[in-house]
This record gives C-alpha cells, structure tokens and sequence, in this order.
C-alpha cells in the first residue's frame, strides 16, 4: 500500500506546478455493491489540484452496513457441532479514489454549470465482521480485512461560482477481486459536494 501513497504524492507534486486552484470540500451520498444487495450512504472529504480545463483529485469515502447474514454453523474447538448461529454481518468500507477529470466545453475560470469525465484509481479496504448469537455459548466474532486495487470511472456536473464549486458526481469502480466474497467486484455510488478553494497561483 506505501507505494500507490508515494506515487499519488509524486504526481500531485508535479500537478501542483501548473495548478491555479487548490481546493478542499466534502460531499455527502450513496453506495451500493451490486448483487450482495448492499447499499447505504456515507460521507466524503475531498482534495482536488485544478488547472485551466482538468484537475487531479483525491477522494476519500467511509460507508459502514449491516445486515443478517445466512445462519453459521458453530462448532467447538474438538469439531463438535453445536448448533446454527443467528449470524450479522457488518462491512465497514474506507474506499480511497484518485484520479484526473476533464471538464467538457467551459474551463474552471468560467462561471456557471459545466459537465466532466474522469477516471483513475482505487483502494477499497472492506473490513467484514459477523458476529454469531448462539443461546448458551459466548462465540466470538470473525474479522476479515482485504484491499483490492480497483479502477475507477466518474462523471458528473459542476456549478461554479467565484466562491466555491457545487458538485453532483456518479462512480463506478471495478476491482480486481470481489469486495464481498462471492459477489461481483463493482460499487457505484453518487455524491453531491461543495469544493472551496484554499488558495490561487499568481500568474
């Protein structure tokens, strides 16, 4: 995981050269992992480098679900089988995305509503926890922690003022590995945010 940090840095180093604009902000949305029929909603803070018409940005999301899980057979540490456990799972996801957008017939400078289309990278780490409910046993919980490199996709809208930047975005992520077992490796998901600049280079 230190190398995808130290190439991230790299690159927003020589982007900052030619930047106008470095901007902060946070959104707030949904996400959903098609067929493990989880979705929800989470929040995100947002850094993004902006220069003329592209900009690169780093944006980092945290979604928590639960849900019942299919009962689990316990058994004790002899193979003993002691009975099915009413089972909970609970998915705690901080999905990291980096990537460059291009904004689409208006530059940053201009006011007004403009439309981009972006891509990059990805680093969802699932954390998954079923607790079991046996009557008459303490059984103790399960945890699994992966991070599978996903490829990200996003577009959407921006409404530009002299003071911040309205955004509404759509993603689409797909992992090299599932992100719940057994389930395909896609999450989707929608944001809508407000970047504020921090500061502008003096040309």
């Amino acid at each position: 995981m230190k190398k995808y940090f130290i190439v991230i840095f790299t690159l927003i180093l020589g982007f900052n050269a030619s930047s106008q604009y470095l901007l902060a902000g946070a959104s707030f949305g949904t996400f959903n992992i098609p067929g493990a029929e989880m979705r929800g909603f989470g929040p995100t803070v947002k850094l993004e480098l902006i220069s003329d018409f592209e900009s690169m940005y780093l944006d980092a999301s945290f979604y928590k679900k639960s849900q019942a899980e299919s009962e689990t057979m316990i058994t004790d540490e002899t193979g003993n089988q002691l009975g099915y456990a009413q089972t909970k799972g609970i998915y705690t996801i901080y999905n990291l995305q980096f990537g460059f957008k291009k904004l689409i017939r208006k530059a940053f400078d201009d006011k007004g509503l403009g439309f981009f289309l972006g891509g990059g990278a990805a680093l969802p780490i699932v954390i998954t926890t079923y607790e079991y409910s046996l009557p008459g046993y303490n059984v103790p919980d399960s945890k699994y922690t992966h991070a599978p490199f996903s490829f990200h996709f996003t577009a959407g809208a921006q409404y530009i003022t002299s003071k911040i930047i309205i955004e509404l975005k759509g993603f689409f992520d797909i992992a090299v590995h599932p992100l719940i077992a057994d389930e395909p490796p896609f999450m989707t998901g929608t944001r809508l945010g407000v970047l504020i600049p921090i500061n502008r280079r003096s040309d």
